[in-house]
């Protein structure tokens, strides 16, 4: 997986944060552990 810090740069920081906040939605509402995103 691409550094995560490539691609805000690449998307920008403000897309980047709204992307972030919809996979730890995503996860709160299925209820998974925070481990898709991984630094």
């Amino acid at each position: 997986m691409t550094h995560l810090t490539d691609l805000a740069t690449l998307v920008g920081t403000d897309t980047f944060n709204r992307f972030v906040d919809f996979i730890q939605t995503c996860e709160w509402f299925s209820g998974a552990p925070g481990g898709f995103v991984t630094n």
